[in-house]
This record gives C-alpha cells, sequence and structure tokens, in this order.
C-alpha cells in the first residue's frame, strides 16, 4: 500500500517515503450527541447552529461532493459542479462556530464545549482523551477523505546521507509506535504490528486493512484549485 503510492512516485520513481495515513473523522462529544452519527448530514441539524468546526481548508469542499454522493472523482469537480455544491455548502455556514487551523485548536473548542461536533484528524482525538474528554469519534455511512504524510528530499540537499538515515528510523518499528502513540496517526511500516494493542489493532483494522485503505478517499491535487477557493472564501465571508 505504501511502497511506491501515487501521491509520491512519478512515472515509477519514488520521491518520498510514506510515514502516516489517517481518514478525516467525524468527531464529537459524547455528553451531547448521545448516539454515533450515521451520517455526516448530522452536521446540518438544527440543534448544532453554531456548534461545528470544521478546518480552514477549501479540499473540505470535496467532502460535500462524497456526501453528496454522484461524482466519479470527488477532486475533479468542475465549475458546474461546484456551482451544484455552493447551496449545500452555504448552508452548511450558521452551523459552524469558528474554523480551525490547529488540531490543538479543534481541541480547545471541544474542551471548553463551545462546539459538540467537528471535522478533524487523530491528533485532536487524542488530546481529547488525554485531557479526559468524552469524545467520539467515526467514519459515517457516506465514507471519509483522508490524508498520506511522507517524508521528502530537497533537490540538491548536501546532506543526502543523513537524510537517508531519518527515513529508515522513521519506518523502525519503535519510532513508528512513538508517532503513533503521539499524533494518533496511523502507521505504514509492518515494523510496527509487534509493538501495537490488541484494541489499537483492531481500531486501526489491520486485519482487513487494505479494503479499509482502498474505502478512504485520499487527497489529490486539485487542478483548479484556485475555483475550490473562491467558493470557500465565498463560504467562510457569509
Amino acid at each position: 500500500l505504501f511502497q511506491k503510492p501515487p501521491y509520491n512516485t512519478f512515472k515509477g520513481k519514488p520521491y518520498g517515503v510514506s510515514i502516516a495515513w489517517g481518514p478525516d473523522f467525524l468527531i464529537y462529544d459524547k455528553s451531547v450527541v448521545k448516539e454515533e452519527p450515521k451520517s455526516w448530514k448530522i452536521l446540518y441539524e438544527p440543534q448544532f447552529k453554531e456548534k461545528i468546526s470544521l478546518n480552514d481548508y477549501a479540499i473540505i469542499i470535496a467532502d460535500l461532493a462524497l456526501w453528496e454522493g454522484g461524482h466519479k472523482n470527488i477532486y475533479e469537480l468542475t465549475k458546474d459542479d461546484l456551482a451544484k455544491i455552493k447551496p449545500q455548502l452555504m448552508k452548511l455556514r450558521p452551523q459552524v462556530r469558528k474554523f480551525w487551523t490547529s488540531q490543538g485548536e479543534l481541541a480547545q473548542l471541544f474542551l471548553n464545549k463551545e462546539i459538540a461536533l467537528g471535522w478533524g484528524w487523530p491528533v485532536t482525538i487524542v488530546q481529547l482523551k488525554k485531557a479526559g474528554f468524552p469524545v467520539g469519534y467515526t467514519i459515517p455511512k457516506e465514507g471519509a477523505t483522508g490524508w498520506s504524510d511522507s517524508w521528502m528530499i530537497i533537490k540538491g540537499t548536501p546532506n543526502l546521507d543523513l537524510c537517508h538515515a531519518w527515513m529508515n528510523y522513521m519506518l523502525e518499528g519503535e519510532s513508528q509506535k512513538k508517532m503513533s502513540d503521539v499524533s494518533g496517526y496511523w502507521p505504514v511500516s509492518k515494523l510496527v504490528v509487534p509493538h501495537l494493542s490488541a484494541d489499537t489493532k483492531e481500531e486501526m483494522h489491520l486485519s482487513d486493512i487494505d479494503n479499509y485503505f482502498k474505502s478512504i478517499h485520499f487527497w489529490e491535487t486539485v487542478q483548479n484549485y484556485d475555483d475550490w477557493t473562491a467558493l470557500w472564501n465565498e463560504f467562510r465571508g457569509q
């Protein structure tokens, strides 16, 4: 899955090493949202007006395309596609209390009881668990987008051997475990498996990792991202 993936490989040549990955979760306050949400459409429910938080990132438009359905590729949206998505996007604006720019900021919004639901990453979940917060997180029936991080070497770097040594170190089992413990991000190296608890293996779907990985709609480069950004700025400004 992580050897020569399309996001860091070009014409069969790897330009980086995968280091971590994960889905974009629907995170919620279990003391407010009593049952696990089955659909992302919960974000639109009247009782959650000004009670949700989203990342300030136009790529979330792809999530709305996913929730809506009917798109062959949620990262290849024409101007007409964006125009069709716009009404649903604008309906979401009154629900948003704040757009987060760091995962610590999202965690603090939950801890302050300012929000009940949020679109977020595993780091926030780890932070909330450590704080003893009643955090819930799920991937609703529509599915989820996701991401994978890589270490890349800058062209012409004078420290090539050091870069390779760092990459190798970060793929060792113990290193991957430490990274995952701190960030909540999911590891990529099989060497980490002996270091994981049974609960962690189950949560990360390691028994069926191929199918689970394929179920995530991983971020892709958006060719007309200026159009996405223009729509997102209009959404934010409402």
